[in-house]
């Protein structure tokens, strides 16, 4: 199993059930209904064309009977130079894997602070709740609760920066025996581009570092603004990960793909 795939799971545990039936891994999330990337398969191979089809059939009659689901994942992972030719689809969204070298932490900022507080898990959840869409209310307020529980036993760690008492950045990872794995970094619109992503995670680096983790790993889109940034601090990719996106309840759509 790949680096993205091994540290995907740390995180997931704390926010998704996960099933291991027929030797494929299914995730679900508790508020299944409104968000897709919380369902799915996650794979330990890479997929041929027609393996994908059998995966997107069986997906349909499971998730599909499922109550409120419309989507879900089949999830991949690669070295960098690609996946199988047979199973190359437009359709197939695609991140890079990258990692962070843990000791490779600087000068840290004094206006960062760990994230422990009522106050502060309710700025958690605006800064999420900022972007979400109204659907994905519920998903984001229980990822939330899970990232305040995981805090609250030791599995994770979160930090952040305030300005005028408020809540506009804040950075965090699961962690599990010498790997991390990023929970999804957010930056108050108006503060992007300061470079607070950076001063906190220097922060994350120190306290993993401290722990015995020697990486941290994330995702992000190929060639976009945040690979940009995550390379910069010193991120290598290591690998790609593949989402197959397939609609659970049409037919039609599903059946020309297949």
């Amino acid at each position: 199993m790949g680096l993205g795939m091994m540290t995907a799971a740390i995180r997931d545990r704390a926010t998704t059930i996960r099933v291991v039936d027929g030797g494929l891994t299914t995730i679900q999330t508790p508020s299944r209904a409104d968000y897709w990337f919380g369902h799915g398969y996650r794979l330990d191979f890479t997929p041929t064309g027609a393996e994908l089809a059998a995966l997107r059939l069986r997906g349909r009659r499971y998730f599909g009977a499922l109550p409120g689901i419309q989507k879900f994942t089949i999830v991949w992972e690669n070295d960098v130079a690609g996946q199988a030719a047979d199973v190359r689809d437009e359709k197939i969204e695609e991140t890079n894997v990258l990692s962070f070298q843990t000791e490779a932490w600087g000068i840290l900022d004094p206006g960062v602070f760990p994230l422990k507080s009522d106050e502060d898990w309710r700025g958690v959840e605006r800064l999420i709740l900022e972007e979400a869409e109204v659907e994905h209310e519920s998903y984001n307020r229980w990822v939330t609760s899970c990232h305040r529980a995981a805090v609250a036993e030791g599995r994770a760690e979160l930090f952040g920066y305030e300005r005028d008492g408020e809540l506009i950045a804040f950075v965090g990872a699961y962690f599990e025996g010498s790997l991390g794995r990023f929970v999804t970094p957010y930056t108050l619109v108006g503060e992007r581009g300061r470079g607070l992503f950076g001063v906190c995670v220097q922060w994350l680096f120190a306290t993993a570092s401290r722990r015995g983790i020697d990486r941290l790993v994330l995702e992000a889109e190929p060639r976009g603004y945040q690979e940009r940034i995550y390379r910069r601090l010193g991120a290598q990719i290591v690998s790609r990960m593949h989402a197959d996106v397939v609609v659970a309840t049409d037919d039609g759509e599903n059946r020309a793909r297949a």
